[in-house]
């Protein structure tokens, strides 16, 4: 019997996606094809508002089998092979749709279960109409507050006067500044730094305490990188290689990512508090082996030249085959500022800002 599924398709920012092609699959076991139970194929509209006809019925499987039996009883009783088909009435019903779209020139797939309880449906991928920009996007005051510090303290960088009695909020800002972006929301222009306390200052603690994870464990992170080497099979820039790909991976679905910065090593508690977090928002390849992440870094506000330069190298090998790894700097426009050791990736989850932000 004929059912018809109504929904609604966004990308991960909220952004409506049109002219999304949506069709209803049942998912079967390893080895054998899904059933396409689609009748009428839905196809969304400039709201990602969808209508899809199937047919659930379809769902279940027939089992061919082979056995042996008379071939014309009583006639004749010799035994012969023949083929049977019978329902498979262990076939489970796995609905699931298959969202088919063009993004960014290229043509993705999106898998998810049918969803009984909610017609809402997120495609992993984030619609922007402009680039991210630091000027534009970024806030305009640096990342020095006073009061109690928690990580990360401000970095002792060149220019960057250190006061005491300060503290960082630089993956607060970095997360609030995405968030702003994606939802299309405009920062809260001021060029002055919140007062503790304020509603946009514990906003920002907020957002710094979701980057460090539930429990913690992006922390726990930073302290077991800083004990790590630098070139090594399994040391920093080999790690970092592998961060890398994921950032990239990110890229093409036009998501940017908070990264860990590790600018210190070593097993001193207080050193941790001395490395750092940015947005990663874009990727220069420069040749082969050299690129240039586009970052914006909370600690150099309006400044859209600031990048975090990456060479790749051989560090060895395994299995017969190269490991590489990444060698870093921090480059404010054609200056060096500082080394970095390494960086991950870090967890982020857009959230829509409060209007009172603003």
């Amino acid at each position: 019997m004929a059912r018809i599924l109504q929904g609604c398709v966004t990308f991960t920012n909220g952004v409506p996606a049109q002219n999304v092609e949506v069709r209803v699959f049942d998912q079967d076991a390893a080895g054998n094809p899904d059933d396409d139970l689609t009748l009428t194929v839905g196809l969304s509209d400039s709201q990602g508002n969808f209508e899809v006809t199937y047919d659930p019925g379809r769902f279940r499987d027939a089992i061919t089998f082979t056995r042996s039996e008379p071939r014309n009883p009583p006639l004749d009783w010799t035994l012969v092979r023949r083929e049977h088909r019978r329902t498979d009435w262990l076939d489970i019903f796995s609905p699931y749709l298959k969202f088919s779209y063009s993004f960014q020139g290229k043509q993705k797939e999106f898998r998810t279960a049918l969803n009984w309880f909610t017609p809402a449906y997120t495609l992993p991928q984030v619609f922007t109409d402009r680039p991210f920009s630091p000027t534009r996007h970024g806030y305009h005051f640096v990342n020095q507050f006073k009061g109690v510090p928690v990580p990360f303290s401000i970095p002792e960088i060149p220019g960057l006067v250190r006061l005491s009695g300060t503290y960082g909020l630089c993956g607060g800002m970095s997360s609030s500044v995405y968030d702003h972006y994606l939802f299309g929301q405009e920062i809260p222009q001021r060029n002055t730094i919140p007062r503790t306390g304020s509603v946009l200052q514990r906003y920002l603690y907020r957002r710094q305490m979701d980057t460090f994870g539930t429990l913690g464990e992006y922390v726990l992170k930073f302290i077991a990188w800083m004990k790590l080497p630098d070139e090594t099979e399994a040391g920093l820039s080999s790690l970092t290689w592998h961060e890398y790909q994921q950032f990239r991976e990110r890229l093409e679905s036009n998501l940017g990512s908070v990264l860990g910065i590790i600018y210190e090593k070593g097993t001193q508690l207080n050193r941790l508090f001395l490395n750092h977090q940015v947005l990663g928002y874009g990727l220069d390849q420069l040749d082969e082996d050299r690129s240039a992440i586009r970052i914006y870094d909370p600690n150099f506000p309006d400044r859209d030249d600031v990048t975090i330069r990456l060479e790749r190298r051989r560090v060895g090998e395994s299995n017969g085959q190269p490991v590489y790894g990444l060698a870093c700097e921090e480059d404010l426009g054609d200056r060096k500022i500082r080394e970095i050791h390494g960086f991950f990736l870090m967890p982020y989850i857009p959230i829509r800002p409060p209007q009172r932000l603003a």
